[in-house]
């Protein structure tokens, strides 16, 4: 009695749940099996982080036994993506595909934060990033920023970490790894900015080269000779 009654418990559950915590769900029983072996006794739990502008993001993350730290993959991105007609075997092996690669960069990412807290050895890709002061007040509580003046934006630090010349990982600089460096935010500030501009200058383009992600940038002449 006391399963059947468990059993209808979990049925009501189910029956309750909205379309996406279905997908979570869905996503949290069938990983394991889409995983290579060393996998099959890890602990899948979904978590809960806040993303960009302080909006709470569903994540999934697989620990292995005396696994302390694990990697992350966005549930809401993949439940966007695909549409109901889709095969359960399609979503599990995509979503464990990107999740071993995350994995991987996660190994790689680990070890160029522990290397960056030498500074002299990440200044040169340290950049500033703007960002809405209001929007953002949970998720840069632990990261030093510097307010830009008579705007409601904030100037926050990011850390680019490169392989074989390509940007794979990146990092917001936080007020521990200052306290490493034993700087202050005006320092770091001159430092990101001077960075930002040599290697990222300002750029004018058309609202259609944006649309289509390219790159082709307009001098200021060109600006307004064409539609």
């Amino acid at each position: 009695m006391e399963k059947e009654a468990y059993e209808n418990e979990q049925e009501r559950e189910r029956e309750n749940m909205t379309g996406f915590e279905k997908f979570q769900q869905k996503i949290k029983d069938g990983i394991l099996a889409y995983l290579p072996e060393e996998y099959r006794d890890a602990a899948v739990e979904i978590v809960h982080v806040p993303g960009n502008n302080d909006q709470e993001q569903t994540a999934m993350t697989i620990k292995r036994e005396g696994q302390e730290m694990a990697a992350r993959v966005f549930l809401d991105e993949y439940y966007a993506r695909f549409p109901d007609w889709v095969s359960d075997e399609t979503i599990l092996q995509t979503v464990a595909g990107d999740y071993l690669e995350n994995e991987s960069k996660r190994e790689w990412a680990e070890n160029m934060r522990e290397s960056a807290k030498d500074f002299d050895t990440i200044k040169e890709n340290i950049r500033v990033e703007v960002v809405n002061r209001d929007m953002n007040k949970e998720s840069l509580i632990n990261c030093p920023k510097k307010e830009i003046e008579g705007t409601d934006l904030l100037a926050v630090f990011r850390m680019l970490f490169y392989e074989q010349g390509k940007v794979c990982a990146n990092a917001l600089v936080t007020h521990e790894l200052m306290e490493t460096w034993d700087m202050d935010v005006e320092t770091l500030y001159e430092t990101a900015l001077d960075n930002t501009a040599v290697q990222m200058p300002a750029q004018i383009c058309s609202l259609m080269s944006v649309y289509f992600d390219g790159e082709e940038s307009l001098e200021p002449g060109e600006v307004f000779s064409g539609e």
